[in-house]
């Protein structure tokens, strides 16, 4: 990926053919990490 920019990169990581959903995870008030998740039709996928 060659433009870093915010949009190109949410849409490279988002699809027109599936529902994805960002869960963000949290100690206290620190974010320790973020599942880029693809709702399917038989369950989820994750990157």
């Amino acid at each position: 990926m060659d433009e870093p920019e915010g949009d190109k990169y949410l849409e490279f990581l988002t699809s027109n053919w599936s529902d994805t959903f960002f869960f963000e995870f949290y100690t206290a008030e620190q974010l320790i990490g973020i599942a880029v998740t693809d709702l399917v039709e038989n369950g989820f996928s994750a990157v």
